[in-house]
């Protein structure tokens, strides 16, 4: 979608950081007006949104995570899924503007205009569908959480199936359980079905 009704910015940066950026976007691809774009949703989320959170967010390398979570039973790792979904609730406007990026013009319409004409888009629920898309870029990313080293979702009528594979541990899989019954309880899916491995998780839920 086009970005012409949003407002536009502007800053002056010094000679070293606009190197820095120009060759950072460069190698990924993309333009310098969408990688400070992305910059400053992430500043957003990540520090201005951090005010609004009981428990703030506090990022931990995968070394020094997985030998916590080796430590923690079942009813600690639920403790920290909760976590994990409250913060993972609270960046709501970055799946937000990466919906209104990522969907053509028409599909925008017909899933948020046409379908919810009097709610603003700020307080819709996002389809489950655009959502696990979100979130795959979120905990695959490289750029982001990097948890799994690949993630698929499949929803078909009630039913869906989130599929990972890792190379972290057991317990991490059954923390990766608990976090995505947050959100697929968030959307009203139910666990029936699980497969929990060292280095893969399979889950299937059942529309309530």
């Amino acid at each position: 979608m086009s970005y012409k009704n949003n407002n536009a910015i502007g800053s002056r940066v010094n000679d070293i950081l606009l190197e820095r950026l120009t060759e950072y976007a460069k190698k990924e691809n993309i333009n310098l007006s969408k990688l400070i774009r992305e910059a400053l949703l992430y500043y957003d989320i990540f520090v201005i949104q951090q005010e609004k959170l009981e428990i703030p967010i506090f990022i931990l390398g995968k070394n020094e995570y997985t030998a916590i979570i080796d430590h923690l039973n079942d009813e600690a790792l639920k403790q920290v899924a909760e976590i994990c979904f409250q913060n993972t609730m609270t960046s709501m406007d970055y799946h937000i503007d990466y919906i209104k990026n990522t969907m053509t013009s028409i599909d925008y319409h017909r899933t948020y205009i046409q379908d919810n004409k009097n709610t603003k888009i700020e307080n819709l629920k996002i389809p489950l569908r655009i959502f696990l898309k979100a979130l795959k870029e979120k905990i695959t990313s490289i750029k982001r959480q990097n948890w799994f080293e690949d993630f698929a979702a499949r929803i078909e009528k009630n039913r869906a199936l989130l599929a990972g594979r890792h190379n972290i541990n057991v317990r991490f899989s059954i923390f990766i359980k608990f976090y995505l019954m947050k959100i697929m309880n968030f959307y009203e899916y139910e666990l029936i079905e699980e497969d929990l491995q060292e280095q893969k998780v399979i889950l299937t839920f059942q529309k309530r």
